[in-house]
Parts: structure tokens; sequence; C-alpha cells
């Protein structure tokens, strides 16, 4: 019986993770191919590319680090995706989040603790108010919140890069960024001499906490019952529009929050361009999770590996960073495709066998 059920459950897995795998693999075979082409060194470049995370405990640090803030706007995505809502603004609202996290860390007269609690809380506050008014577009008028949450992304990041080369720049540095924050503001480092501080432990708080939520209460259900059918929804007296209200909102607040956790955890000040794209990554980070929580996890700790690996391939080798971004398009292109591969082959014999008859 319980080997019955182990292999109902591995099934289980499969099936809704099967799109996601397939297409990690066929990702990985066109790099090694690109790599092959392209590179003095093929094996020293994909050798750096695949382990160099897991060669020191510093590498190690950086991947989970890189790791913890996918973690969070991979989340941030996946909320808004289970309600029908593709929020698009990530960038922007974490963009804000770290600057809003700088500014409350270098200007509260608070204790540290209390000032670092204050700082996340604003970073998450500023992501989701970042968020209201599309979403409020979108609930009250209909109109698609791709557009205006894209729009007001790139608003946010010019105004950071504004403020940061104006009013809050570190007069004592040469680059666009507010001054370091004291120490004792700073979240605790969990290996000294690495990048990975508390902020991984926040980051799977979330986790679980998201996990229960739409897994385990009527809300989540709600949310769930809305992303997959809102006309349904409304029929059994769910408010669709309050629940995709609130789910972009909290889609925001997460993606403010990972804007915080890099300031506070990562760069210790607010710097213009410091992000590599985390907001919109956290997208390709939700799909090939499969849009589940621990999906996010282990797909946040696959992609911090490829980026950390590529900068080191980058630094060692002929093949630059860009593969990465090879490597995201195919698996975007392939999870998102609607065509399942084994239904599709069986569609083209059964067509074959009717030319034939």
């Amino acid at each position: 019986m319980m080997k019955e059920k182990m292999i109902k459950k591995v099934k289980y897995i499969w099936k809704n993770s099967s799109r996601q795998v397939s297409a990690v693999i066929l990702s990985f075979i066109v790099a090694i191919i690109a790599i092959a082409l392209i590179s003095k060194q093929p094996m020293t470049a994909f050798t750096s590319f695949v382990f160099s995370s897991f060669t020191n405990i510093y590498n190690l640090g950086n991947m989970l680090s890189i790791a913890t803030i996918l973690m969070v706007t991979g989340l941030a995505s996946m909320i808004g995706f289970k309600a029908g809502a593709f929020n698009m603004g990530g960038e922007g609202q974490l963009y804000l989040g770290s600057m809003t996290a700088a500014v409350i860390a270098i200007y509260s007269p608070l204790p540290p603790i209390v000032t670092i609690i204050l700082s996340l809380a604003g970073g998450a506050l500023v992501g989701a108010l970042w968020v209201l008014i599309p979403a409020m577009l979108k609930v009250s008028l209909g109109i698609n919140e791709i557009v205006t949450t894209l729009m007001s992304s790139n608003i946010a990041i010019y105004l950071t890069a504004y403020l940061v080369n104006g009013v809050l720049r570190n007069p004592d540095s040469g680059a666009p960024e507010t001054v370091r924050l004291d120490r004792s503001l700073r979240l605790p480092q969990l290996i000294q001499g690495t990048k990975i501080n508390t902020g991984i432990i926040i980051a799977l708080i979330l986790i679980v906490i998201i996990y229960i939520y739409f897994y385990r209460t009527k809300g989540g259900l709600k949310v769930r019952m809305v992303g997959m059918n809102p006309l349904f929804s409304q029929t059994v007296g769910i408010n669709d529009r309050r629940v995709l209200f609130s789910s972009m909102l909290a889609s925001g607040a997460l993606a403010g929050l990972a804007g915080a956790l890099v300031t506070m955890g990562i760069e210790y000040r607010f710097i213009s361009g410091f992000s590599p794209g985390y907001g919109m990554l956290g997208i390709t980070v939700a799909l090939i999770g499969g849009l589940h929580p621990v999906g996010v996890l282990v797909s946040a700790v696959f992609y911090g590996t490829l980026m950390n690996g590529a900068t080191t391939m980058q630094m060692n080798t002929d093949v630059p960073f860009a593969l990465v971004s090879l490597i995201q398009g195919i698996v975007v292109m392939l999870v998102t495709s609607q065509l399942k591969w084994p239904k599709a082959l069986k569609f083209k014999k059964l067509r074959k066998g009717e030319r034939t008859t």
C-alpha cells in the first residue's frame, strides 16, 4: 500500500512538472551546443557555468543570496498569476522598495532592530502602493494590467535614478548611490565572508506561509478559482474583483520587499542600476516553478546557480553572461507553450493513419 502511494505521488509530481523539466533539459542542450560553437575552452566554460557555485563557500553564498531575491520576486509573480493577473512591474517595485529601505535606514533615529523591521516593511508597503493604480484601473475599468504595470515600472526606475543622482546621492562617491548603512542596520550574515544573510530565512518563511495560504485555506482556494475561471467564481459568490485587487497588491508588496532585502542584506545601500533584472526574472522563476511555492524555491536555486555560474564563466573563459538570457528565453518559450508534446505526436500519428486509409 505504501509503495503504491509513493508511485502515485511520483506520477502526480511528474505530471505537473514534466513540461518544466523538459524545458530545462532542452535549454541546457542548446546551451551546450552554443558553448561548443563559440568557446575555445568548451569544457572549462561548461564546468564553470554549472558547478562553480559549489566549488567554495564564497560562491555558494553568492548563489544563495541571488536565489533569496529570486524566491521573493518569484513568489510576487506567482501570486499575480494565481489570481489571473500579470504584474509586469516587479522591477520598478523592486527599485522603489530598495530605495525606500535605504532612506528609512539612513534617516531613522530608532534602535537598529526596529529600523531594520521598518525598512523591510516600508519597502513592501511602497511596492504595494506603486501597483495600486494599475490594480484599480484593472478592477474598475478593465484596463490591461500588463501595459499599466510595465509602464509604471519604467517610471519607478527612472524616478529612483533621478533621486539617487540628486538629493539622495552620496557626495563622497563617484557612483550614483546612497551612503552605506551602518553595520548595525544590516541583516546579519549567516556565513562570514559571504553575502548569504538572514534574508533567506525570511524568504523560506514566506514560501511556507504562501503554501499554507493557497493550499490549506479558503482564501487561497478563492484566489485559485478566480485565476482558473473568474466567471464560475462569480456564480458561486466570490468577489473576483476584490480577490484580483488584493492579489495585485500582495504581488507588489513582495516585489518591494525583495528590493528591501537587497539593500539591507546584500548591497547595504541603494545603487542606481543594481538589479540584473530580478523583477522580470521573477516571472521566469514562477513559470519554471509551475506557479507553486515549492517549485519557486527549486527554480530560484536553479536560476541563482545559472546566474552565479555565468558570472564565473565570463571571468574565466570567452563565453559571455548573455548565455543565461538564451537559456531563459528557451525555457519561457517552452514552458508557456500550450502544445503538449506527447499529445501532439499522437495527433500526428492519427492524421497520418487517416491519410493512408
